[in-house]
């Protein structure tokens, strides 16, 4: 009696995935942008699918009115967004994610009046009495314009203007020289000859002191902020790509609040004449035997999945985001120092979710921040996040006589208690934009200021 082992291949019933499941997490895994685009095509294959005439021209609405650029039947993207986006659309679409919703209409009628230069021309109480509201809540919506990007917008003069920057600066925490403000205030008084001599006698300051000042002034201070927003656009590609919130947190007072903004999905509809025609084969039995019943039938259901889907695919962005707001509410409203440590398989213990459905809600999608900046969702799960801040305030602080190597740069973390190679910092400075330790010093010696581009590599506020 021979014995062995013997390889044998027997069939085995496999775990069958319902095809709804997979739209379900295909949906998931879309952004905004790729949304839209999935129910068209949805509507285009499924005539018992159909949307409001509204769509067209409303097919992504942002806070503040303001047409996005999403790509719709009647306008085209391009030529709506890179041609015509202008500073007025892009303070609306500020103010409406950082003000509270009782001033945007406020805020509306006063960004109407910005001017290219970005300068404030509405009177405090001629819009109180135009828009029927007391002159301190339109006071209330200049301080929130004022605070928006670029530095210095909504001055009124260009006094107020340099000081809004200045203001900006100090409370970033970036070195301004004492007595700017008498500088500037001295300089809006006098414009004639042999300006430093007089500003030095107005002021007080002596001449040296003034000339430092001036220099500065000139070199970190914009009297026309909307000048600088017109010269970003002119700079982008013909064809750029630009990126739109598929979560939009706002700053409530005493809480964030979430929001998953509309997309198409918001005017989609079942066709009234399929749903006569079920109303008719329901009463008629014989009748649902007919040519093309079953058809229409199966259409109707295949809309009725669909809506339902897109119903759980925003509750699911909205589960998740909630979560994460508040585990980084720090890190939202206080910067990249306050970045805590975060993982997806948290949020998933959280929401009840699977992890996966975590990960497909979060890859590839934006979120807008309360000051307006648009971020990746995965920066608050960015371990890297804090680590960068502190590298690029080191950097900012650093003696321009003596610039900090990489190695030295790696000693004053372990001080703040961050373990990385050297490599590792070699490779943050890099993604924050910020030169090595002998360029640096190349750039210090020829008077250059350095601005790295770490804005959107940390994922909050300006780093520099």
């Amino acid at each position: 009696m021979k014995t062995g082992t013997r390889l044998t291949i027997a069939p085995r019933a496999a775990p069958a995935v319902a095809p709804q499941l997979v739209v379900q997490s295909a949906l998931l895994a879309l952004n905004l942008v790729e949304l839209d685009e999935r129910i068209e095509q949805e509507v285009l294959d499924n005539p018992a699918l159909v949307e409001d005439e509204t769509a067209c021209a409303r097919s992504i609405m942002p806070p503040g009115g303001m047409m996005a650029p999403e790509e719709g039947a009647v306008l085209d993207i391009e030529d709506t967004i890179c041609d015509n986006y202008t500073i007025q659309d892009d303070l609306e679409l500020q103010f409406a994610a950082s003000a509270p919703t009782e001033l945007h209409e406020i805020g509306r009628r006063l960004i109407a009046t910005i001017d290219e230069a970005g300068y404030l021309h509405a009177d405090v109480f001629e819009v109180a009495r135009e828009l029927g509201v007391a002159p301190g809540n339109v006071q209330a919506a200049i301080e929130y314009l004022q605070q928006l990007e670029p530095a210095g917008v909504g001055a009124r003069t260009p006094r107020e203007c340099l000081l809004l920057q200045v203001r900006r600066l100090r409370v970033a925490g970036k070195p301004v020289p004492e007595g700017i403000e008498r500088v500037i205030a001295a300089c809006e008084a006098d414009t004639g000859a042999d300006l430093v001599r007089r500003i030095a006698q107005t002021t007080g300051l002596k001449r040296a002191r003034v000339e430092g000042i001036l220099r500065y002034i000139r070199q970190n201070l914009h009297p026309f902020p909307g000048y600088l927003f017109a010269a970003r656009q002119r700079r982008a590609p013909a064809r750029a790509v630009y990126v739109y919130p598929d979560v939009i947190i706002r700053n409530e007072g005493e809480h964030l609040g979430v929001e998953v903004p509309m997309s198409r999905a918001e005017f989609l509809r079942l066709n009234q004449a399929y749903l006569r025609l079920e109303r008719a084969y329901r009463q008629c039995p014989d009748c649902a035997v007919e040519p093309g019943a079953e058809q229409v039938l199966e259409q109707l259901q295949r809309a009725r999945n669909f809506l339902q889907m897109l119903q759980r695919r925003r509750k699911v962005l909205q589960m998740v985001a909630s979560a994460v707001v508040k585990h980084q509410w720090r890190f939202i409203l206080w910067g990249p120092a306050y970045h805590r440590p975060l993982y997806k398989k948290q949020i998933a213990a959280v929401t009840g979710l699977h992890e996966a459905s975590v990960c497909r809600a979060t890859k590839g999608k934006y979120v807008m921040l309360p000051d307006g900046e648009v971020v990746e969702f995965d920066v608050f799960f960015a371990t890297a996040v804090p680590i960068k801040h502190v590298i690029a305030d080191l950097v900012r602080r650093e003696s321009r006589n003596r610039p900090l190597s990489d190695s030295r740069i790696v000693q004053l973390l372990a001080q703040q208690g961050y373990t990385v190679a050297r490599r590792t910092v070699a490779k943050y400075r890099q993604a924050l934009g910020i030169p090595g330790s002998a360029q640096r010093r190349r750039q210090y010696q020829m008077g250059g200021n350095l601005r790295p581009a770490c804005t959107a590599s940390i994922g909050h506020g300006n780093c520099m």
